[in-house]
């Protein structure tokens, strides 16, 4: 009896050895299809724009699907910029990834908010669309993302998603600027039956560093916001200010002594981001194939060598700022084709 527990033992760890030799690639991945964008937000960290023009053809970003579908994530979300700039090219990527049974997700600022454009975004096979809502006062909002219309075409988004019968995702920025409005928009959301708000802290990188003593809150205004959040959580009964960690994933990632890389970024140019708080890539996929890329190294790249030290000293969103070299400047390190001078350039 105990030769055949140990037998069935090491049966199940064959098995899973043979499982884990088979894998090509991340549960998730993002997909930036552009980093155009018809806003010019005072806090984007990839400093998006409308001008921009070093994006992938439609051509190339189909053969990027194309590659992605051959790694098999569970999931992909189609990031931006503003995806729906390249509204065509959103449906067709979306097609293709859930005909392979791939869960697709977008975050959008509500640029095509019409009930026509969002009905053929789900219709396409997105499961989840997230809009950016960054306070219930329209001026403050319009300000903060640099258009007169950013907050009607956001609250419209919501309204016509909800409309669908679907749930928006929603998510908020807290900064000097607006972050006595986010009870407000809470309340906002709770009556219209949607049950969370989630948000994350600014983060003084991309075009945020330039923006950084308009946006960034003070001990005192983090703690009033705490407060602030605190009493309106009691009013909403079952409404959830959910708190995003950026630094989490850092942290899991590179304690998790066995799991592959879980998750990474294709850039809008082709370039394998590692994560878009830190300024290094791993190769680019029209150059090399995202299964080669894996095999050669992005499977454990959080796990071993030059990243793994880099990443083991960001502990605070404060680390992130503290880098000399920001993400989304044409400057990011190439660890996969061993661009390493310069490789520890932060503060101390």
């Amino acid at each position: 009896m105990k030769s055949n527990s140990i037998l069935d033992i090491n049966t199940r760890v064959k098995d899973i050895q043979s499982a884990y030799s088979k894998i090509n690639g991340p549960e998730s991945i993002m997909l930036d299809i552009t980093q155009r964008c018809n806003l010019h937000c005072k806090h984007c960290y990839n400093c998006s724009h409308s001008k921009f023009s070093d994006d992938l053809s439609d051509e190339d970003m189909i053969e990027v699907v194309k590659q992605i579908i051959e790694v098999n994530p569970q999931s992909v979300c189609i990031c931006g910029g503003e995806p729906t700039v390249r509204f065509d090219l959103c449906l067709k990527v979306a097609e293709m990834l859930t005909e392979n049974d791939i869960l697709v997700n977008m975050v959008t600022n509500g640029y095509k908010s019409d009930i026509k454009s969002l009905e053929r975004l789900y219709k396409s096979g997105i499961n989840s669309i997230q809009v950016s809502l960054d306070s219930y006062n329209p001026d403050i909002m319009n300000k903060f993302r640099e258009s007169p219309i950013a907050y009607k075409n956001a609250v419209n988004a919501i309204y016509n998603i909800l409309s669908l019968n679907n749930m928006p995702s929603v998510t908020f920025i807290p900064t000097k600027m607006n972050y006595k409005e986010m009870p407000l928009v809470g309340e906002f959301l709770y009556d219209l039956g949607v049950n969370e708000l989630r948000y994350m802290p600014f983060i003084a990188i991309g075009r945020g560093r330039s923006n950084i003593d308009k946006l960034k809150l003070s001990p005192e205004e983090n703690q009033e916001l705490f407060w602030l959040l605190k009493s309106k959580s009691k009013e909403l009964k079952g409404f959830k200010f959910d708190y995003g960690d950026p630094v989490e994933h850092i942290y899991l990632f590179r304690n998790n002594k066995e799991a592959f890389n879980p998750s990474y970024e294709i850039k809008s140019n082709g370039d394998i981001s590692l994560t878009c708080y830190l300024p290094y890539i791993y190769g680019n996929v029209l150059k090399t194939n995202l299964k080669e890329l894996w095999k050669n190294g992005l499977d454990n790249i959080w796990k071993v060598g030059y990243f793994h030290d880099i990443v083991s000293r960001m502990n605070t969103v404060e680390d992130f700022e503290k880098q000399k070299i920001i993400p989304y400047t044409n400057n990011d390190i190439d660890l996969y084709n061993k661009d390493l001078e310069g490789i520890y350039l932060y503060d101390n």
